[in-house]
């Protein structure tokens, strides 16, 4: 998974510069939301939103095992919903790029930090960058919202 992050990184640029691609016609407004219903991308940050908390949870029970096996899901699901971007809004496209970055290191470097001896000052950064990533899912789902798509408002 070490080897992912880099590529991830460098997949977010292409993508930061290629995020004018494909936009299909009508307002902005239903730009974005076309493409969220055709991309999934409300479920995809759903299930995002619950492995960041299932990682909260399991970390507070100290259940380090789930812990380590929600992280590696938690990259996965953040893996799947970065295929779907760029969105028609490049603002919008750039909250998910900054959330999939954070989540995706903060993975990282949760099973990194779970992995053989632990590792608390890792593991401590990895819920920060977890949280950084929540944030910007957070405004990402805000603006979505703004757009007129249905959203939970969970992240």
């Amino acid at each position: 998974m070490r080897g992912a992050v880099p590529a991830l990184l460098a997949a977010l640029a292409l993508c930061a510069v290629a995020a004018g691609c494909g936009r299909a016609g009508g307002t902005p407004a239903q730009q974005v939301s076309a493409w969220a219903s055709q991309s999934g991308i409300v479920g995809l940050d759903q299930t995002i939103a619950f492995d960041v908390h299932g990682v909260q949870g399991s970390e507070a029970e100290g259940k380090l095992l789930t812990t380590k096996t929600v992280c590696y899901a938690l990259y996965d699901d953040v893996s799947q919903a970065y295929v779907e971007l760029p969105s028609p809004d490049p603002k919008l496209t750039n909250l998910l790029n900054l959330s999939d970055l954070a989540l995706s290191q903060g993975s990282n470097d949760c099973s990194s930090a779970l992995g053989g001896t632990e590792n608390k000052t890792l593991f401590e950064r990895a819920l920060s960058e977890s949280d950084q990533g929540s944030a910007e899912l957070t405004a990402a789902t805000s603006r979505l919202a703004g757009f007129g798509v249905q959203t939970t408002g969970t992240t």
